[in-house]
């Protein structure tokens, strides 16, 4: 079970790889846990809407037997273009 109380390493998302797959297991070795935030992106366009991707997220994580929910979870977010400090 992910455990919300417990430090998560970000991870933020478009399109997975096998960069994104190492990065992950780095991240989960370092941290113990992972956040994949997945961009909202608009879908009329897009061939890979959310649960495509998603599925393919789970897909290769599952390959390496990580289990979603937990060593990671995956959280969609609205179309972010910048950060600002406030």
């Amino acid at each position: 079970m992910f455990r919300w109380h417990l430090n998560s390493s970000p991870m933020f998302v478009v399109n997975w790889t096998d960069d994104n797959t190492i990065a992950f297991e780095k991240t989960l070795a370092t941290v113990g846990q992972v956040c994949i935030f997945i961009k909202s992106r608009d879908q009329s366009d897009d061939p890979y809407d959310l649960e495509k991707r998603r599925g393919k997220i789970i897909s290769e994580l599952g390959k390496r037997e990580y289990i979603e929910g937990v060593h990671y979870i995956i959280i969609e977010t609205p179309n972010i273009v910048g950060w600002y400090d406030a």
